[in-house]
């Protein structure tokens, strides 16, 4: 693996204007995320392959997924795992809050305050809620 020796996968949620990405590892750890155009995912897509030799790539069931998904599979070899997008952008939420408001002082800032600093693009969280989402499920099905 080009940047370490940890497992990692890519995870994306899929629109028709850009995508987001999130590259995490198995215990659900953010290693990198990212907005990408739709018009130029597939070769932003195949550098972060090459960057980090994920094993396996997650994509949300949502917008354009179809199309994205016959784009990934004609383009890249990675296996692809299809998921349940329901919900994924308020789990972005709550990831970015705790992500970006957990330390020092802003911690005590209510959340309904956090949300008027939200940024205007949450597709890279979504793209890790979806991962999130996917270990999550794998866990449950190896109890």
């Amino acid at each position: 693996m080009a940047l370490g020796s940890e497992e990692v996968m890519v995870s994306i949620d899929p629109g028709t204007v850009k995508c987001g990405v999130a590259i995490l590892d198995y215990s659900g750890l953010l290693i990198e995320g990212f907005s990408v155009n739709r018009s130029s995912f597939i070769s932003q897509f195949k550098e972060t392959l090459t960057l980090h030799s994920p094993l396996q790539c997650i994509v949300g069931d949502g917008t354009s997924s179809k199309a994205l998904i016959s784009e990934i599979q004609e383009n890249c070899s990675i296996p692809v795992v299809v998921i349940d997008e329901f919900g994924s952008t308020l789990e972005a939420r709550k990831l970015w809050a705790e992500s970006e408001w957990s330390t020092g002082i802003y911690k005590y800032v209510p959340l309904i305050i956090r949300t008027l600093f939200e940024p205007s693009s949450l597709d890279s969280y979504a793209a890790w809620a979806l991962g999130l989402r996917f270990l999550k499920q794998k866990n449950d099905t190896m109890m």
